[in-house]
């Protein structure tokens, strides 16, 4: 329903959520870079650790952390949900 009113509104054929993912990109890329680049550096060199994770360079490693940051359910929409994932009516 929000969708439908937002395209109404605007004239833009986006959805909340890719609002929602477009927005969370933005929040990474001017308020947490240097965040976001001192986890990928950690998580380089975990990777680096094993046989496997040596093969993932930087720029993979980053991007990965980002797409899993954009795609990662809020917190009010986790607490939304019942136990069967189902959003709650009302509160």
């Amino acid at each position: 329903m929000f969708d439908r009113i937002y395209r109404e509104f605007t004239g833009k054929n986006i959805t909340f959520a890719g609002i929602v993912y477009d927005s969370r990109k933005q929040v990474l890329e001017r308020s947490f870079s240097s965040d976001l680049n001192a986890l990928t550096h950690r998580l380089r060199d975990i990777a680096a650790g094993t046989r496997s994770g040596r093969d993932f360079t930087f720029s993979q490693l980053h991007r990965a952390i980002e797409e899993n940051y954009r795609r990662f359910s809020s917190l009010s929409d986790l607490r939304k949900r019942n136990f069967h994932g189902n959003f709650r009516d009302g509160s």
